[in-house]
């Protein structure tokens, strides 16, 4: 069975404009092939092609599952993207995979890479969103700059991940507290946060914490948090 996103409107459900050509001309389906269906936000609708014109590809419901490999809680993580897109990429396609919520992009004093298309970051999250049936799609925000986004009001527990010589607790000791299921992680570019952009982050309320004992890559860091987060809820 096919998987596809769409929208969702009580029986029946449509197929996003951009899935509609590879469902038609690419994968040649036609009417009565069951398919599925995710509206991002939460259910999975199982049906019938029931339609299929140049314009609409509608399915007639045979079931809808929600919250399908939701991980419960909620994951925010503040990233640099690395130099090297493929490996931005590769983050983006495990973060999801795993179950992170919300990424925002950043660009710090040390970033090497200030520019990402956004447009791909969605398509790189709906592919493995559809690979990994995972019906919640993470969202994904604007690149912002690392100061503005330490002033930012969240409810939150606010982490920032470092290399740096100061006294850190281990996230992994942290996030399994059953009143820390939510959080915000910052982590790094390849060169690490400057020592004033910690402080910084500290002052405005986010407490450093270590990720082990060896240094990771800026993407290997937010799939760590990712896995960490994803294995404590299991255990909430």
């Amino acid at each position: 069975m096919h998987n596809f996103f769409g929208f969702i409107n009580d029986d029946y459900a449509f197929l996003e404009s951009g899935e509609i050509n590879h469902a038609i001309k690419s994968l040649r389906l036609g009417i009565g092939e069951k398919i599925k269906v995710f509206d991002g936000v939460g259910k999975i609708f199982i049906g019938k092609i029931d339609l299929i014109s140049k314009k609409e590809v509608r399915a007639v419901k045979i079931e809808i599952i929600e919250n399908h490999g939701r991980v419960n809680g909620y994951l925010h993580i503040a990233i640099s993207p690395t130099k090297n897109i493929d490996r931005w990429n590769f983050f983006l396609e495990k973060a999801t995979e795993i179950g992170v919520h919300e990424i925002t992009p950043i660009i710090s004093s040390h970033s090497e890479r200030k520019f990402i298309s956004q447009k791909r970051s969605k398509k790189i999250l709906k592919s493995a969103c559809l690979q990994s049936e995972k019906s919640i799609l993470p969202k994904i925000n604007e690149l912002t700059f690392f100061k503005n986004l330490i002033k930012n009001d969240y409810d939150y527990y606010k982490y920032i991940a470092s290399c740096t010589s100061i006294d850190k607790l281990s996230l992994n000791d942290l996030i399994r507290y059953p009143d820390r299921t939510q959080s915000i992680v910052l982590i790094g570019p390849e060169g690490d946060f400057s020592t004033s952009e910690v402080t910084s982050a500290i002052e405005n309320g986010f407490q450093p914490v270590s990720l082990g004992e060896h240094r990771l890559r800026t993407e290997t860091a937010g799939i760590y948090v990712s896995a960490t987060h994803a294995r404590s809820m299991q255990n909430t």
